[in-house]
């Protein structure tokens, strides 16, 4: 870890305990990190800006009320083929359970 993550001890017990390793970008280069750029983006313009907010905790609520019942659920995302995350998730487990039916079927 380098010498930026010595000084912020409530971050680097994050991530220890979150089980996480910190990775730094090229400065000035956003295709390096296009899709944690995108994802605030979107936080921001679909949430931030458009919510008032009491104070941070009313800040948190609302943004992890957000990410559980629009982004994750009902937002259509590019990279799971147009649909929400939580959609492809359950797609992806539909497909395996049937892989797995066809190869038991196969012995």
């Amino acid at each position: 870890m380098g010498p930026l993550l010595i000084r912020l001890p409530r971050l680097l017990l994050f991530l220890v305990a979150a089980d996480m390793t910190h990775v730094r970008t090229s400065p000035f280069s956003p295709p390096s990190n296009a899709a944690c750029e995108s994802f605030i983006k979107t936080l921001k313009y679909e949430e931030v800006y458009r919510t008032e907010s009491r104070d941070l905790a009313d800040t948190r609520a609302s943004i992890g009320t957000f990410l559980e019942k629009v982004y994750n659920q009902k937002r259509q995302h590019r990279r799971s083929a147009t649909c929400p995350p939580a959609e492809f998730g359950r797609s992806l487990l539909v497909q395996t359970k049937r892989e797995a039916a066809a190869r038991q079927l196969a012995l």
